[in-house]
C-alpha cells in the first residue's frame, strides 16, 4: 500500500495495512533523515512565500517579519519580543498600518509544482495558510498587540479586538485564495487553526469563543471549502474539549496535535472518533524527551489502540520533536509505529 493510499485510507475513517505517519520536529543526521522519508506518508508541511521584494528586516538581535512583528532568538527557538499594534486603540488606526499584500501571486510560485513532486512521490500533501507565523486569525491578532493586551482588550476594548479579527479575516481569506488558486486542485490537506487552549483549560471563554471568534472561524472554513475538495485540518494544542464540537460543526475534519496531557485520547475518540481525524497524539513533554525507547514504545502503543480502531488517526509526535530528544527514541518511536497494524 503506498503512502497515498494508506493515508487517503485513514482520512476516510477506513483501515488502512497500518497507522501512517508523518515527521516534525528538529533536523537530524542524513541517514535519520534517508530513513525517515522512506517511511514517513506525509510531505513536510508546504509554505507559501513573503511578497516581491520583501526582505527580512533585522535591527541588532532582532528579526521582523512581514507583519512587523519582531523575534529574537532564545535558545533553539525564534521568541516574539516585538507587537507592532501594542499601543493601538482605536478601530480607524487598524487602516493606517502598512499591512502585507496577501494577494501578491509572488507567494505561490513554484507551490505547484512542489505538490506535484510530493504527490509523484506518493505522498500526501498539506498547506498552510496564515500569516505572521501563526495558525489562525485568533493567534495572528495577538501575535500583532501582545496576549495579555489582547486578552484584556476582549473585556476593556471589545470594539477594537472585533476589528481586528476582522481585519486578519479578511487578509486570511486573501491568502488562502491566492493559494488555492494555485493548488486547490492538488492538494490534500489545508492547515488552519488557533491555540484556544493550556494544558489545564481553555484561554478565553467558551461565550466569548462562540459569540466572536467561532463565525469568524466558520466564514474562514467554509471559504477553503468553496475552493478545495481537501480535507481541513485545525491545530490548537491544550485542553480545549468544552469546544471540540464547535470545531466539528464550524467544518474542521482534522484535528492536532492531540496533546496527551491536557486531552484524554480514549474519551476523544470515543466521543469524536466517528466524526475528526486525529492527527499527532504521542507526548511530547515527557515520553519522548525524557523516557527511554520503551516508554517510547509503550506510548506508541497506547495511543494507537485508544485512537486507532476503524482509522482516523495519523500517528505521531503532539508537538515539534526538540533539541533533547535522544536520536535512539526517535527510533523508537518510528520503529513502533511501523508495526502498529490493522
Amino acid at each position: 500500500m503506498t503512502s497515498r493510499e494508506r493515508v487517503l485510507l485513514s482520512l476516510s475513517h477506513n483501515e488502512p495495512d497500518r497507522v501512517p505517519t508523518f515527521y516534525r520536529g528538529i533536523s537530524l543526521p542524513e541517514q535519520y533523515k534517508d530513513w525517515l522519508d522512506s517511511i514517513i506518508d506525509i510531505a513536510p508541511y508546504i509554505y507559501y512565500k513573503p511578497s516581491k521584494g520583501w526582505e527580512s528586516k533585522r535591527i541588532g538581535d532582532i528579526i521582523f517579519d512581514e507583519l512587523g512583528i519582531g523575534r529574537k532568538q532564545v535558545g533553539s527557538h525564534l521568541e516574539m519580543v516585538v507587537h507592532p499594534l501594542a499601543n493601538t486603540r482605536e478601530p480607524i488606526e487598524l487602516d493606517d498600518f502598512s499591512w502585507t499584500d496577501p494577494s501578491d501571486r509572488a507567494r505561490v510560485e513554484g507551490m505547484r509544482e512542489l505538490v506535484m513532486e510530493w504527490r509523484n512521490k506518493d505522498k500526501i500533501t498539506a498547506v498552510m495558510t496564515s500569516p505572521g507565523g501563526s495558525t489562525g486569525i485568533f493567534e495572528c491578532s495577538w501575535y500583532m498587540t501582545g496576549m495579555e493586551k489582547f486578552l484584556a482588550d476582549i473585556y476593556e476594548n471589545p470594539k477594537f479586538i472585533e476589528a481586528l479579527l476582522d481585519k486578519m479575516l479578511g487578509i486570511h481569506i486573501k491568502l488562502i485564495e491566492n493559494i488555492l488558486s494555485e493548488i486547490g486542485d492538488i492538494v490534500d490537506i489545508v492547515c488552519t487553526g488557533d491555540d484556544l487552549g493550556t494544558q489545564n483549560g481553555l484561554l478565553i471563554s467558551p461565550k466569548w469563543y462562540r459569540d466572536i471568534l467561532k463565525p469568524r472561524q466558520k466564514i474562514l472554513i467554509e471559504h477553503i471549502k468553496k475552493l478545495t475538495k481537501a480535507k481541513v485540518y485545525y491545530h490548537s494544542c491544550g485542553n480545549i474539549m468544552p469546544l471540540i464540537e464547535d470545531l466539528i460543526e464550524i467544518g474542521v475534519d482534522i484535528l492536532d496535535p492531540i496533546q496527551p496531557k491536557a486531552l484524554d485520547t480514549k474519551r476523544l475518540k470515543g466521543l469524536y472518533g466517528d466524526r475528526l481525524i486525529f492527527w499527532g497524539s504521542i507526548d511530547e513533554q515527557e515520553v519522548l524527551p525524557f523516557g527511554n525507547p520503551k516508554d517510547v514504545k509503550r506510548e506508541v502503543r497506547r495511543r494507537f489502540e485508544e485512537l486507532g480502531k476503524g482509522g482516523g488517526l495519523i500517528l505521531g509526535p503532539a508537538h515539534w520533536i526538540q533539541l533533547d530528544t535522544p536520536l535512539e527514541n526517535i527510533t523508537a518511536l518510528y520503529e513502533e509505529i511501523l508495526l502498529c497494524l490493522y
